[in-house]
């Protein structure tokens, strides 16, 4: 059961230690703070143990010595003791008495989270970190390689904050053209982006003339019908996923751009009412009544949408009233499981503006508010802060020792048209910071893994969105960021060729390519008109000789040193060094499996392997079967961790089979090509609708000898 729960208005502490329980009617102030210390820890025990029992549904093998142990972990006074790796249970009393739908959700009760929210930032944040690390790739922080494109930078709303939205007279026309939007999305493919963020003001029809007017010469009802019509366009000629963020809208909004669009977004940013009245940062803005989002944020949920929400911190409201907001949040996604991440952005203050005077966000309330996010959403939600607002190595590093698993879309092209006064990083000075936080920086797709599994495609993506995602997307759901692949005449991409040569990933980057634009454009046009994408070397090769950057981007892109986005053969971007995380353990390794894990990685200059993955492999290597747990995580390796697999695979190889690779010369004989069966990626198989091409149905004998 919960150790606290909301009765009669007062919260009340089941105190583990069966001493008189402790009513606090004011969120915990007379308790103090050995009890909070106590609750959070059940609630990180909570965590860990869902992420058990969830694993232990999938499959009945994954409890033994290669599941995930987790570390001891001290937080506040105490030392918090991790699952035991054996018997994949946990030493912590208290998870006992919770009830089974308390084990599976791993979640705090508000009041819970209220009770905790008093603790020391430092307590809260080591908390967060460690169950952040219970996610199903705790090793990986992710980023979206975006191109950002403001459509119009009108709206009826006047943030006292934004330097985004403009007067008509302060803009050269009212919205982008078509061949502007492609320009900016075409440059974007070309060095590797994914994404296509459409920004614009909310509903500026609705005030100015202008709008209307232009959108009549358009031939568009309204602005969401030309930002639909737009990111077709964008979806079908360039490849790029659109992520739309086009402000409240009802459920037939909603569809209408679920049809193009890979995500959608809106920040709720406060509910606090105080930001409404004269002088607040929302005061004179319709758009921002606390109502209007949450019923956006609901219809989302109802039309099936992958979105995107999240606080904006220090506009002039409170922790309490933040936490609020995220039990909100979090509610609305347990109705519908459709919000894929929570943002938590800090307030920059912007001249010009009517809180031009206003002190920025303070740190320690950034994150504070991240990590609890991380505690009120638990392991498996994306929790995300821009780094270009916490600038600077330290700061960023914070974030992540916060709980945060995501950095949002980077651009190495477009500015970032709501904060300009703040660049966004070098990719490689982010991989820097991430690897030195002991992670890996992965790009993903603007619609996260989890809804585009085969299961879930089709209830979360609009089938016209959905082949496009599936040709940028990776086996784990990431971003490819490449375009070689399997069966194409393509050559091996360089670093690949360098594991052949048993070098590791030392080499340039001439093989791992960003998708180019053309190509993918080709791809996509191919598959609207039925046909089957070519896989070709000259269609490849001639697609991406086309794929120039236009001319108003490349100046953008030499400031930026010529960055783009491709990922190398071991799965991480190319140009960082091959980091891999030791705190992420799936076993305690033997000293023997370090030790060969250490050999091989001294081979190859490429970092050393996670121990949970040592531990695998000497497994392998000893003869002993894999559980499914195993397999799936070799599987998922990257960087250090995919050379170690390749070494232990040539290292099998030569003790089963030696250093002879054989051969045999055969003769294909193909006695029919009749099939009753119509697979979808056959050419072989010839039925009743191909009857001019299969010939007789079956090889003469004769001819044969």
């Amino acid at each position: 059961m919960p150790l606290l729960s909301d009765e009669g208005g007062s919260t009340t502490l089941a105190n583990a230690d069966e001493q008189e329980p402790i009513t606090d009617s004011a969120y915990g102030t007379v308790a103090g703070d050995s009890e909070r210390l106590h609750v959070l820890c059940v609630i990180v025990a909570r965590a860990q143990n869902a992420t058990r029992i969830q694993n232990s549904d999938s499959s009945s093998t994954l409890q033994n010595s290669e599941s995930r142990p987790y570390e001891n972990k001290t937080i506040g006074s105490r030392t918090f003791k991790g699952r035991d790796s054996e018997s994949g249970s946990s030493n912590n009393g208290d998870s006992e008495s919770l009830s089974s739908e308390d084990r599976t959700s791993g979640l705090p009760t508000a009041a819970e989270a209220r009770f905790i929210s008093t603790l020391p930032l430092e307590t809260l944040v080591s908390a967060a970190g460690t169950i952040r690390d219970q996610r199903e790739d705790p090793h990986i922080v992710t980023f979206s390689p975006k191109v950002f494109i403001p459509v119009t930078f009108l709206c009826r709303d006047s943030c006292a904050y934004c330097t985004f939205a403009k007067p008509p007279d302060q803009v050269r026309r009212a919205y982008m053209t078509e061949a502007e939007v492609l320009e900016v999305a075409r440059a974007g493919a070309a060095v590797g982006c994914v994404e296509a963020l459409f920004t614009l003001g909310d509903k500026p029809e609705l005030r100015y003339e202008e709008a209307r007017k232009e959108l009549q010469e358009l031939g568009f009802p309204s602005t969401l019908h030309y930002v639909a019509h737009l990111a077709s366009r964008v979806l079908q000629c360039t490849g790029l996923l659109p992520h739309i963020n086009a402000g409240t809208m009802g459920v037939a909004d909603l569809v209408l751009l679920r049809h193009v669009a890979a995500s959608q977004g809106l920040m709720l940013e406060s509910t606090a009412e105080s930001l409404l009245k004269p002088a607040g940062a929302h005061w004179g803005c319709p758009d921002k009544e606390p109502t209007a989002r949450l019923a956006t944020i609901e219809a989302a949920g109802e039309a099936r949408v992958p979105f995107t929400s999240g606080l904006l911190v220090g506009i002039g409201e409170t922790r309490e009233e933040r936490l609020k907001d995220l039990l909100i949040l979090r509610d609305l996604h347990a109705r519908h499981g459709h919000i894929q991440e929570v943002i938590i952005q800090p307030f920059r203050a912007k001249g010009h503006t009517r809180m031009g005077g206003w002190e920025d966000a303070a740190a320690d309330e950034l994150l504070w508010t991240v990590a609890m996010a991380r505690i009120v959403f638990g392991a498996e939600m994306s929790i995300q802060s821009p780094p270009n607002l916490s600038s600077g190595d330290l700061a960023q590093r914070a974030l992540i020792a916060a709980g945060i698993n995501d950095w949002g879309g980077i651009s190495p092209l477009t500015v970032d048209w709501v904060n300009p006064e703040a660049p966004w990083p070098h990719i490689q000075e982010l991989m820097s910071v991430t690897a030195a936080s002991g992670k890996v920086l992965v790009p993903r797709l603007p619609v996260y893994p989890q809804f585009l599994s085969l299961h879930n495609q089709d209830k979360w993506l609009d089938p016209s969105v959905v082949p496009s995602a599936l040709r940028l997307a990776d086996s784990s759901g990431y971003a490819r960021c490449q375009q070689w692949a399997p069966g194409t005449m393509l050559p091996l991409p360089s670093d690949a060729r360098g594991i052949l040569r048993n070098e590791g990933a030392v080499g340039d980057d001439a093989g791992s390519q960003p998708i180019s634009a053309a190509a993918t454009a080709a791809v996509v046009a191919g598959t609207a008109a039925g046909a089957v994408a070519p896989a070709t070397a000259a269609a490849a090769g001639a697609a991406t000789q086309q794929a120039q950057l236009p001319a108003s981007q490349e100046k953008r892109l030499e400031e930026r040193g010529g960055e783009s986005i491709a990922i190398g053969a071991d799965g991480l971007l190319t140009g960082t060094s091959r980091y891999a995380a030791s705190g992420d353990v799936d076993a305690s390794p033997s000293d023997e499996a370090r030790r060969k894990n250490d050999v091989a990685q001294s081979s190859n200059d490429v970092g050393r392997a996670s121990d949970d993955v040592a531990c695998i492999l000497d497994r392998v290597l000893e003869g002993r079967t894999l559980s499914e747990a195993g397999i799936v995580r070799l599987f998922a390796a990257r960087g250090a961790d995919f050379h170690a697999v390749c070494n232990a695979a040539d290292e099998l190889r030569a003790v089963v089979s030696g250093d002879e690779v054989s051969y045999v010369v055969n003769r294909n004989i193909n006695y029919t090509n009749v099939c009753t069966y119509g697979c979808q990626f056959c050419a072989f198989s010839k039925g009743k609708s191909a009857d001019s091409l299969r010939g007789q149905p079956y090889l003469d004998v004769e001819a044969c000898l």
